[in-house]
């Protein structure tokens, strides 16, 4: 899966220019920051669903998120909460692991301390509203500058010399939250590092970032900058590669399955899921399908993996558990 995020300095008469970039870069979920579209709404745009989060239209455009999700994958949607001008957020279930995409855009490093305190209890809110189960993935313009460091769980040794007050801040935060800015944990360029570039001011920076647990299912294999996207901003756009290994989703959802199960009752197979509460059955289950999904190659379609896992879960469930009608079946054909 490929997931983006963008400062478009204005998102207003640039839809079909950003959602065009969209689809050549093939992406499949972009927060977008610095919108200044005014009001909350979610609309279907293209190929994607929107939702969006802004200042009041009463009042002079300015701030603004958004997240835009392929409609591939709007089956997999659950809910959003457009929280203020600076904060929207998204939740999407996949292969079992409920995430919630947190789209922002933070107060420039020369805001006053209340409107970044206030930004920051914003913030905070939405991370204690989050369960412990989902995953998180903050996404946006924070403009902080956070540095780079050797041995760090928070910040990575591939970023930049410069390190200021939101930077800092932006650390604290993470370090308490335990997450981690995966920006400056890969190794790139540096021109696939800078996220923002100002070539008459000769100014270079990277303040867009992708933020994730520190402790994942979510597994991620890259995360830069993206020089080929254009909309007519001074901001690049950046880019993450994630997978969830198929023995990474195996585990998350452990014996609960079981849910996954019931969706096969609207079509009249039903498995002996009582079978799983004998630790032996469990126990065979799981390890059953852990073989199975070793087998499998991770793909980058989402729906098609989607697939491939409910294809298996009711194939070993049918291999272990059986149909709960199985019997009645048997007699009807004997008679």
């Amino acid at each position: 899966m490929r997931i983006g995020t963008w400062n478009v300095n204005s998102f207003v008469n640039k839809t079909s220019e950003v959602t065009s970039e969209m689809a050549r870069f093939n992406l499949d979920i972009v927060v977008l920051s610095e919108t200044k579209k005014k009001g909350r709404g979610s609309e279907h745009l293209d190929n994607f669903l929107h939702f969006w989060s802004g200042i009041d239209k009463a009042k002079r455009a300015q701030a603004g998120v958004s997240v835009l999700i392929a409609k591939k994958l709007s089956k997999f949607y659950k809910n959003y909460n457009a929280v203020n001008e600076r904060i929207v957020t998204v939740t999407l279930t996949i292969f079992g692991l409920e995430t919630v995409i947190i789209g922002t855009y933070a107060p420039t490093d020369e805001s006053n301390q209340a409107e970044k305190d206030s930004y920051y209890a914003a913030l905070s809110k939405v991370l204690t509203e989050i369960k412990p189960s989902q995953e998180v993935l903050i996404m946006g313009d924070l403009n902080a500058r956070i540095g780079k460091k050797e041995d760090s769980k928070v910040v990575g040794k591939h970023g930049e010399d410069v390190l200021n007050d939101s930077g800092e801040r932006l650390i604290d935060f993470c370090e308490l939250n335990g997450l981690r800015v995966l920006n400056g944990f890969f190794p790139h360029k540096l021109i696939h590092r800078y996220t923002r570039e100002r070539p008459s001011l000769q100014q270079k920076s990277i303040i867009d970032y992708t933020i994730a647990k520190q402790i994942s299912k979510l597994k991620f294999k890259d995360c830069r900058v993206k020089r080929g996207a254009n909309c007519g901003s001074d901001h690049r756009l950046v880019v993450a590669e994630l997978v969830v290994p198929f023995q990474s989703r195996a585990k998350s959802i452990e014996y609960t399955t079981s849910q996954e199960l019931e969706i096969e009752e609207s079509e009249r197979i039903k498995y002996k899921l009582h079978l799983l509460h004998d630790a032996s059955i469990k126990w065979l289950y799981q390890r059953r399908l852990d073989v199975a999904l070793e087998e499998v190659k991770a793909r980058n379609d989402v729906e098609l993996e989607y697939t491939n896992l409910k294809t298996l879960i009711k194939k070993v469930a049918f291999e272990v558990l059986g149909e709960l009608n199985m019997q009645k079946k048997k007699m009807n054909q004997l008679g």
